[in-house]
Parts: C-alpha cells; structure tokens; sequence
C-alpha cells in the first residue's frame, strides 16, 4: 500500500479529499512540513502533502509536485511565526490585486498595493509582504501567522510532493 504523509495543516484538506472513497493509501499524520519532508527524502513514503512550496534542499531533484490550489502567504526579512491577534497591528505590502488578497486583508493595520514583488522587496522599513505561493522561493522567508490551534489555513495552499505515485493515485486529491 502507498503511504502518504501531511503536516497537521493538512488534516482538513486530507479528510475532506478522502470523504466517503476508497483511496487505497495509508495517511500518516507527522508534527510538520519539515518531518514529512524529510521521510519523503529517506524514501519512507511515497508521497507528502504540506500547505506551502519546498525549499529545493528540502526535497530531491526528481521529486515531482501538485499544486492543488493558489493562495497567498505572507515572507519577511527572516523566517518566523505571529500570532493571528499581532496581524492588526502591521503594515503589509502586495504586489497583488485587491481580489487576490481580499481573504486576508482585513487582518492587518493597512495594505499598500505596489506594481511587482521586486518593488516589494526593496521596501527599506522592511514590511511584510503579501506573495502569491507561485512566487515563492528558496531565496524567501515565511512570516508564519498562527492561532491557538496552528497554521493560519488562509496562509496555506496544500501541495502535493511525490516521487512514485502515478496519476490515479492522486486523483482523488483534486477538487
């Protein structure tokens, strides 16, 4: 039987995938992306579902992956978490649409909308930004917001990374 493992992020997107079907795959729930990351790297498990992009040392050069939905998330200077309730109290900058970011903008003090993510970047008070999960980098660092119980889901975009799972296996994980 195939094995797949998730960071615990994922267990909403796992249960609602797997409602009511056969999948024919063992689920192995593991305490985060960096764990399941480094079981798909020793070859433990044939596949791993995190809610964020792998640094390209976190995952083999062979290893195959599927975006299952867009979001956004936030990066800083340095790779850190906050608290939910400490978003009201930042300025974010975006380079992206006020649609793109209208799930999440209301969490922070103000938005300033920039033409690019390079403008963004250059930003000399060094503010957080809002980026697309297409636009993320190993160059970049995650501002991670939490809550009482975890990762900010509006900050996550599950993604599925495999080196031997074929098309049928996954399929079900589609919307």
């Amino acid at each position: 039987m195939r094995k797949i493992a998730y960071c615990p992020t994922m267990q909403c997107y796992i249960d609602n995938a797997t409602k009511n079907k056969e999948v024919g795959i063992e689920f192995i729930a593991l305490s985060s992306a960096a764990q399941v990351l480094s079981q798909l790297q020793a070859g433990l498990v044939d596949g791993v579902i995190i809610g964020r992009r792998a640094k390209s040392f976190e995952i083999n050069e062979d290893t195959n992956f599927l975006k299952f939905q867009d979001g956004v998330t936030l990066i800083n200077k340095s790779k850190r978490g906050i608290d939910k309730n400490s978003l009201k109290a930042i300025d974010v900058l975006t380079y992206l649409s006020k649609e793109e970011v209208s799930t999440v903008e209301t969490l922070f003090l103000s938005v300033e909308f920039r033409s690019s993510l390079e403008e963004c970047l250059q930003d000399e008070k060094e503010r957080p930004i809002i980026i697309n999960w297409n636009d993320f980098s190993d160059e970049l660092e995650l501002l991670i917001p939490r809550t009482e119980s975890g990762k900010m889901a509006e900050f996550r975009a599950p993604v599925l990374y495999y080196n031997n799972l074929n098309s049928d296996e996954t399929s079900f994980l589609k919307k």
